[in-house]
């Protein structure tokens, strides 16, 4: 049912690098069939011909959905914005990096792996090379690969809709800061604290 509905949204956070917002957008549209997902894109305030592209973007109706914040909010204030307006039309909505680039296959992987698991939060970033690989246990379903003792690193992933409403969750608003883990790691944590599974593909 799902690959016959638009109830995945993409919903990614920018904040200037616009060649990097440009291959993000492309390498989404081309390896996705639109009738399969929507795309939305929370801007923080770019000031580098970002706004103007993506405004263009969504005349094109390549962009379904857009805010144009007037400052930078910040990560994570910038990501519940994306929550908020894709709740209600979307199965999973996520919060995405604007370094992310999407490979063939990708959609059909993620698919595949929320069928098999019925995760509430699945991941769906590599680990960068050297960091300390913990996830050791693969788990094989359905001929599908995924991790289930998933690491709480990932600027990518989605989350069901239904989980952030029935538990209010969201992620955390306030910058980086020193001793801080971040807002994706701590939105990880209150995800198990409530009982939610998270995998990494």
């Amino acid at each position: 049912y799902l690959l016959e509905t638009k109830l995945v949204t993409i919903s990614v956070i920018t904040y200037n690098r616009l060649k990097l917002n440009k291959l993000f957008i492309e390498s989404c549209l081309q390896t996705t069939n639109k009738d399969k997902i929507q795309l939305a894109v929370v801007d923080n305030n770019s000031a580098d011909g970002t706004k103007e592209y993506l405004i263009e973007q969504h005349k094109l109706n390549n962009i379904n959905k857009l805010i144009l914040n007037d400052k930078n909010f910040g990560l994570g204030y910038a990501a519940n914005q994306g929550f908020d307006i894709n709740l209600n039309n979307s199965e999973y909505v996520s919060k995405f990096d604007n370094d992310y680039y999407f490979n063939e296959g990708w959609f059909e992987n993620f698919y595949n792996v929320m069928m098999a698991t019925q995760a509430d939060c699945i991941i769906v970033c590599k680990l960068q090379p050297g960091q300390p690989d913990s996830e050791k246990f693969i788990f094989e379903k359905n001929n599908t690969r995924f991790y289930v003792n998933s690491k709480d690193i990932g600027g990518c992933f989605f989350i069901k809709s239904s989980f952030i409403k029935k538990y209010n969750l969201y992620m955390d608003p306030k910058p980086f800061q020193p001793k801080y883990i971040g807002p994706n790691q701590e939105f990880f944590n209150k995800v198990r604290k409530n009982g939610g599974s998270v995998v990494r593909i």
